[in-house]
């Protein structure tokens, strides 16, 4: 059975790391490098696109509901009929002028309604969100493990 590289490096980790736990040497992982990777990863999470794109579709997403509970906008509308060519405002007894408003007025419970689908799509976004920034986080922490990986076995190297 063929032994992949990968598994032979991890064997060679753990062996290095036993080793030097025997000979009474500190663990390489220090506060300042828990402190590295945290700046890391908040540094990744504030510039990556894909986590700024989210948090916008999130904003946007938030404001919907709002939107959709509110009445429609009210309409003012002026109506003018003349008979004749010439304007005949109060001489002609078919011209008139009207001013109208008007409102529509949808169901009892349909606005609700609406708010609480586009409240839900907002929270199917912001998991979205929460996606986005776990995976940022997952990627940069993989990075770091690599280079700490490297690095330490560039020291065994040496």
């Amino acid at each position: 059975m063929p032994v992949s590289r990968r598994s032979c490096l991890a064997v060679f980790v753990v062996w290095c790391g036993l080793a030097g736990a025997a000979s009474g040497q500190a663990p390489a992982v220090t506060a300042m490098d828990d402190s590295l990777l945290a700046s890391l990863v908040q540094e990744a999470l504030e510039r990556n696109p894909a986590v700024q794109a989210a948090e916008e579709a999130v904003r946007a997403a938030r404001s919907r509901p709002q939107q959709v509970r509110a009445l429609p906008n009210p309409m003012l509308s002026v109506q003018y009929t003349n008979d004749g060519i010439a304007p005949t405002l109060g001489e002609m007894e078919m011209t008139t002028l009207a001013f109208m408003a008007s409102q529509d007025l949808p169901y009892p419970g349909k606005r609700r309604l609406r708010g609480e689908i586009l409240q839900r799509d907002a929270d199917r976004v912001a998991q979205q969100l929460e996606r986005a920034k776990l995976g940022v986080t997952a990627s940069v922490r993989r990075a770091y493990s690599g280079l700490r990986l490297a690095r330490d076995l560039l020291g065994v190297v040496r």
